[in-house]
């Protein structure tokens, strides 16, 4: 894979992750936790949420654009 394909893939990856964390602000995570009380074993369900902060989403998709114009600007440019 070239450089420039990398750089395209590359960006399109992270504008795809910043459109995801610009849609979607939480994610939240289920799981369960057994505890052992002597002979006793209880089962107990958490949730975990993540946040993830609006610049962040934005910083990627302005990231992930920059590097597709760069990787097809440097396709053009060459013979």
């Amino acid at each position: 894979m070239g450089r420039t394909r990398l750089l395209v893939a590359l960006g399109v990856v992270l504008l795809v992750l910043g459109i995801l964390g610009l849609v979607y602000d939480r994610f939240v995570f289920e799981r369960t936790e057994t505890h052992k009380l002597g002979p006793l074993s209880l089962e107990v369900p958490t949730q975990d949420e993540v946040r993830v902060p609006r610049l962040l989403g934005w910083v990627l998709c302005g990231v992930g654009v920059v590097s597709i114009g760069a990787g097809l600007f440097s396709r053009q440019a060459r013979p």
